[in-house]
Parts: structure tokens; sequence; C-alpha cells
């Protein structure tokens, strides 16, 4: 419990007008970004929930400039886009991620959510993974929450990429 009695649970939270109290992130998983700015990764992330394109996101950026992602494409629409309007794609999945056009077409979705945010919780760079995050290989809990520091550790040379390839 906080001196004035409040009781101290971890949580971001925001009192609406009418009293009511919305939850927005947990504390520990707050982004502080080097100039100080904070972001809940949370809210972001749940604006992408209902995209068709993206399958899974995490947001990083903790301690760096600007906020980035990683992304976890549809396939499955992303093969229907691909017919839909001729586009050969790769079969391999790997290879599925490095290809430019899908990569533009993961970022017509991150500019579309961009709308929505302010300036310092923008996703500026993403990288795409070829792996799906589940709780078989460790990156979701059996509840199916992120394990954001096993993905972290998972997709390390991603994040360094994102961050290392815009200092040059």
């Amino acid at each position: 419990f906080t001196e004035d009695g409040y009781f101290r649970t971890g949580d971001i939270v925001e009192q609406t007008p009418d009293g009511y109290l919305l939850f927005r992130d947990r504390i520990k998983q707050l982004i502080v970004l080097d100039t100080g700015k904070n972001v809940a990764p949370g809210p972001i992330e749940d604006k992408f929930a209902t995209s068709d394109r993206i399958e899974q996101i995490m947001i990083v950026g903790d301690n760096q400039k600007f906020i980035s992602a990683l992304v976890v494409p549809n396939v499955d629409r992303l093969r229907q886009w691909a017919d839909e309007e001729g586009v050969d794609l790769p079969e391999d999945r790997t290879a599925l991620c490095r290809d430019d056009r899908t990569r533009e077409w993961i970022q017509t979705e991150v500019d579309r959510v961009n709308e929505e945010l302010a300036s310092h919780e923008q996703v500026k760079q993403f990288r795409l993974t070829d792996e799906e995050w589940t709780p078989d290989n460790n990156l979701l809990t059996p509840s199916m929450k992120k394990k954001r520091r096993s993905i972290l550790d998972r997709f390390a040379d991603e994040v360094d990429a994102i961050y290392h390839e815009r200092d040059e």
C-alpha cells in the first residue's frame, strides 16, 4: 500500500471521467526510450489485434531512440493476397519473410496503425520473424501470453539489426 492508502498492483491504469479504472499495461513491461518517454507496449500491440495481415507482434525499444516491432505475418492471408494479386511469393517461410513484397504488405498495416499513435509510440522499424510464437517453443505461456524475455532472447539479432541499421 502507498502512504495515501492505494494498493500497489504493478499495473498502469487510467481513471475515466465517470470514475471507472481502465487497465493499460504492467509497469514492468513499460518501455523507456532513451529520450525519457515512457511507452506502454500493450495498447500498441492491441491495435494490431484485429489485423488480418499480422498474426503476432511484439513492441520493443527499451533504452533506444524509437519504437520498433517483431512481427509474425499472417502467412495464410498473405498467400491469399498474393494469389488474388497474381504475385509469385517464395514457398519457404524464411524466404517469404525476407521478400520485399511481404515487407511492403506488412508496412501498409504498420502505417495504418501509426496514424492512431503519438509520434513517440509509432513503430518506426520492424522485422518479420518466420517462427510463430507458441507455448511449445517457449515463446508464449500456456495461457497464450507473450514471454517477452524469451522472444527478445530468441530474436536478439533481429532487434540488434533494427537499431544498428539506423546508426549507419
